[in-house]
């Protein structure tokens, strides 16, 4: 699993993520705004992204809502549901904890090198894909940008997708990048 981590982080932030900003390390939301480390198994769910919209949620782990986000000044950091070419992953089971390891992994990997970036938390037990992704970024950015547009319409963000369509703009950030999967 560790080994997938790290992956994760580099996908994101192989020195392509112009999309992100720059969002400064001295801005990171506190503790006290963020979730604190749990190891208990939580059913996240993005009920806009389910194959049937908004139906009831059957689980009896506790619920979190996503998309979360989270700021303070110009940083900012958002847990989304993972969209690929294929689908979207409207909900997974998964820990604070694993929120928090890649929250700090992007802050050593991407935050620390000047930029922001992205990480896909790691399948839960018995999943063979991510289904959640973090997220840190700087108002303003392109990614700023991609947010607004996420948050006003239902389609999933394909992390792999955002450099690529970035660079297809001409680095103008008005190329969108979320996805519709049907």
């Amino acid at each position: 699993m560790h080994l997938l981590a790290i992956a994760s982080v580099l996908v994101a932030a192989a020195g392509f993520c112009q999309w992100a900003g720059s969002p400064k390390a001295s801005d990171v939301p506190t503790g006290q705004q963020l979730p604190s480390m749990d190891d208990t198994r939580r059913f996240f769910v993005e009920p806009q992204l389910q194959r049937v919209p908004f139906a009831p949620i059957v689980a009896t782990e506790p619920k979190v809502q996503v998309p979360k986000i989270w700021g303070n000044n110009e940083f900012r950091v958002a847990l989304l549901s993972y969209a690929d070419t294929t689908r979207i992953y409207a909900s997974s089971k998964s820990r604070w904890t694993d929120f928090n390891t890649g929250l700090e992994l992007v802050m050593r990997n991407c935050v620390g090198q000047g930029t922001g970036g992205a990480y896909l938390i790691p399948p839960s037990p018995g999943l063979t894909h991510p289904t959640l992704v973090v997220y840190v970024y700087a108002v303003g950015s392109y990614f700023d940008f991609q947010m607004n547009y996420y948050m006003s319409a239902p389609y999933g963000i394909n992390p792999a997708a955002i450099q690529e369509k970035f660079a297809a703009s001409g680095f103008a950030g008005s190329a969108n990048v979320a996805v519709a999967v049907l």
